[in-house]
């Protein structure tokens, strides 16, 4: 089915001052020069971005292959993650407005700077699960897949700077704010914990604690987003 570019709304990522001078450790510099697309729709994904400088424009084809404009980002936008991260093509295309200084990863060197930032861990996930509901060329069983992220996202805002840590999950607060029945968030548990994301699950009354593992966590993350 083809996109309707004029429903569709840009999802991005802004980062802090902080965050992005703490990634420049592993991604690599690079100066684009305006009026240069360095992102293109419809290739397939190797790198991401994160904007240092500059300003970018975010455009998408329509049903007609008529490109249109949907956002202009700048300083501290995250650009790319979701072809990266779930293996899939660009579903926009990004052109510099001004020269741009951005950083450049591969999923390889960013998933090793997001181990040492659980705030930027949590952002991705948000990011990724606003684009897997605006993209109609994945498809997925989609309550199953939001039930998967939202804990996930909810578990990983829990983690300090190790791969494993505890956590405790109050099930009528996520009744309450995610919108999901009971018996779908213990399944979505009751999976975790089963295929080694989640150990040591127990519950006690409406709260639920365990351990997570980190490592297991992003792949399941990836594998709720794409369902291969």
């Amino acid at each position: 089915m083809a996109h309707d570019a004029s429903k569709f709304q840009a999802v991005v990522t802004t980062l802090n001052s902080d965050i992005t001078q703490f990634l420049q450790r592993y991604g690599v510099k690079r100066v684009i020069q305006s009026d240069s697309t360095f992102i293109s729709e419809g290739e397939f994904s190797k790198t991401l971005f994160v904007i240092l400088d500059g300003d970018v424009n975010i455009f998408k084809r329509d049903e007609q292959d008529v490109e249109s404009l949907v956002a202009t980002v700048g300083k501290g936008s995250i650009l790319g993650e979701m072809g990266v991260f779930m293996e899939e093509r660009r579903t926009s295309s990004a052109k510099a407005v001004t020269d741009v200084i951005a950083l450049e990863f591969t999923a390889d060197s960013f998933t090793a700077a997001i181990k040492n930032i659980p705030e930027l861990s949590v952002r991705i996930i948000k990011s990724l699960s606003q684009k897997v509901l605006q993209s109609n060329s994945i498809i997925i069983d989609l309550n199953r897949s939001l039930i998967h992220l939202a804990i996930s996202n909810e578990v990983l805002s829990q983690r300090d700077k190790d791969d494993e840590w505890q956590f405790t999950l109050d099930m009528n607060s996520i009744v309450e704010s995610m919108g999901f029945n009971q018996k779908k968030i213990k399944e979505a548990l009751n999976t975790m914990n089963n295929i080694g994301v989640i150990s040591q699950l127990s519950r006690r009354a409406a709260e639920y604690t365990g351990r997570c593992h980190f490592p297991q966590l992003m792949k399941f993350i990836e594998d709720s987003a794409s369902l291969k």
